[in-house]
């Protein structure tokens, strides 16, 4: 790979860019904390971030799409940036939330084009594109600026091909991308796997942890107000209510734990309704800031990642794998492929039986002391995986 002083235009002393087509909005941002935010927070401490805010490209249901139009209008009437916030400088272009129309495609790159251009500061290099969510207005840019960029990356987190969520072409427009740019990292080995031959320079960079946000220490050895009168055991569990997460595992869990409460912390956008009425032991908190999350997740009983197992989660590396690890509480997740490298630290289930009787005995064993988890932790922290995507981009 080139040097950075090797790039035509490009020197290691001009002001550095970063320009990241991102999933989140701004006022998620510290919500729902996932691999972009913790890998473009660090990132900016070595280029100048711009995060394109998430202009949609999943299907919506009819109240989310009419929100989304109404902010479209209300508040954006110009190209002028968000205030920065983590060190990044949010971008929210007047992107229409239609994607398959070839006047929409146009309509909306050329959009944002000019939102970018208003918003770039004059000799700030453009040293690295940044693609976390594929879409066409992404891959349109990703072609119009060809030759623009000291290099083009494609982080991405998920097999989207597989997600029901997404329009049906997903997959075309993300193999193009994968084809298009420099470097394509990933969060899971299956979806490595999927890429290499799409492109060579593909590299599988797990998911990592913000270790002391999760140890047993601190502020962490008290639970919050708001959960300390549930009744034991507590089966945990935090993050969205997505494709992935399955329901039918925690009810059964539920019916066969004696005296077992279940409690959700993050955003089920409506999707726990049925849960809700059919079990009375199952608590929904919706989400909590990721710097307070430890306190919740060291509350638990035992952890769950209670996934189901088809195309899509074969791709899936759960963010909140190793931030329950820090807690050195019991984890019992489903048998996810990118988790078997770490039995050691997680009991796995192939079925819905085993799953059951995993929780059952989980809720039976110890916490791990926090000098047997603190080496291990450290040793996935995102401050390692970030050098390691820096040594990748090569400047």
């Amino acid at each position: 790979m080139d040097s950075p002083s090797s790039v035509p235009g490009f020197p290691t002393s001009q002001r550095r860019g970063l320009l990241c087509f991102g999933g989140f909005a701004r006022h998620d941002w510290t919500l729902l904390w996932q691999r972009q935010q913790a890998v473009m927070t660090r990132l900016a401490k070595h280029y100048e971030v711009y995060y394109i805010e998430r202009f949609g490209t999943r299907a919506m249901p009819a109240g989310e799409l009419l929100g989304t139009l109404r902010r479209r209008v209300r508040g954006r009437r110009s190209h002028a940036a968000a205030p920065p916030l983590h060190g990044l400088q949010f971008l929210n272009p007047r992107v229409a939330p239609f994607h398959g129309a070839r006047f929409w495609r146009r309509r909306n790159t050329a959009s944002l084009q000019r939102a970018v251009e208003a918003a770039w500061p004059a000799g700030l290099a453009r040293s690295v594109l940044w693609i976390y969510n594929p879409s066409y207005v992404a891959l349109e840019y990703l072609e119009r600026t060809a030759g623009q960029w000291g290099r083009t990356v494609y982080d991405c987190v998920q097999r989207f091909e597989h997600n029901e969520f997404y329009p049906p072409d997903i997959g075309a427009i993300d193999a193009a991308i994968a084809r298009r740019v420099d470097l394509v990292l990933t969060d899971s080995s299956t979806i490595a796997e999927d890429k290499r031959p799409l492109n060579a320079n593909t590299h599988f960079v797990p998911q990592g942890v913000d270790a002391d946000r999760f140890l047993y220490a601190g502020v962490n050895r008290t639970p919050p107000d708001d959960i300390r009168w549930m009744a034991r055991p507590l089966l945990g569990y935090h993050g969205s209510w997505h494709q992935a997460f399955d329901p039918a595992l925690v009810t059964a869990a539920l019916d066969a734990v004696a005296g077992a409460r279940f409690l959700f912390v993050g955003p089920t956008f409506g999707r726990e309704r049925a849960l809700r009425r059919t079990h009375e032991a199952a608590v929904f908190i919706g989400p909590r800031e990721h710097i307070r999350l430890g306190r919740y997740v060291n509350a638990f009983d035992v952890c769950l990642i209670p996934y189901r197992l088809d195309a899509h989660t074969a791709g899936v590396f759960p963010t909140k794998f190793f931030e329950y690890v820090a807690t050195g509480l019991p984890i019992v997740a489903t048998d996810l492929p990118d988790l078997r490298a770490y039995r050691d630290w997680a009991a796995l289930a192939r079925t819905p039986a085993e799953f059951v009787e995993l929780a059952r005995a989980a809720t039976q064993l110890p916490r791990r002391p926090i000098e047997a988890v603190r080496p291990f932790v450290e040793e996935q922290s995102w401050d390692r995986r970030v050098e390691r995507m820096l040594e990748l981009i090569g400047f």
